[in-house]
């Protein structure tokens, strides 16, 4: 379907020699659950760039369509970890679709912040967005509702 991420490089701990980069991604990965082995090769090829050389390390946010049973396990497969772990929210599931508005298929969790562990950085504070936010007409301003969080750097010692 022409899926893409886009990346960022943040430039972190000031210019010169104490300069790293942390890099960002965001995506929207293949759907459906025909789209199995493509989601696994997006994700993949997300987690090479994150792993860069050069690269403290990063994260990727997006639309994951954690739909099929093999999704979670690719995560790990390929050296990520899944921020959820950090949530602010009581709610253990984390649905990010499938109530904005209510359907017929169960609700889900498959928007999702991936990162890379290192010792540079901490994942902290997650916790979903714009949960119930509709337009001046009750139309939903999406079927997904966004993820945030928040990254600490490690003071290089």
């Amino acid at each position: 379907m022409g899926r893409v991420a886009l990346f960022t490089d943040v430039l972190v701990g000031g210019a010169g020699p104490r300069a790293r980069v942390l890099r960002v991604a965001n995506t929207h990965l293949e759907s459906m659950p025909e789209g199995a082995r493509s989601r696994r090769a997006q994700l993949a090829a997300v987690a090479d760039y994150l792993n860069d050389e050069g690269v403290v390390g990063g994260l990727v946010a997006g639309d994951m369509n954690s739909i099929s049973e093999g999704d979670g396990r690719m995560v790990r497969e390929f050296g990520l970890s899944d921020a959820w772990r950090y949530r602010e929210e009581a709610d253990p599931i984390g649905a990010t679709w499938g109530f904005q508005p209510p359907g017929d298929l169960p609700q889900g969790r498959l928007d999702k912040v991936l990162y890379v562990r290192r010792r540079e950085y901490r994942i902290r504070r997650i916790g979903r967005i714009g949960v119930g936010l509709c337009l001046e007409d009750g139309q939903y301003v999406s079927d997904h509702v966004g993820l945030m969080c928040q990254i600490n750097m490690v003071p290089e010692e």
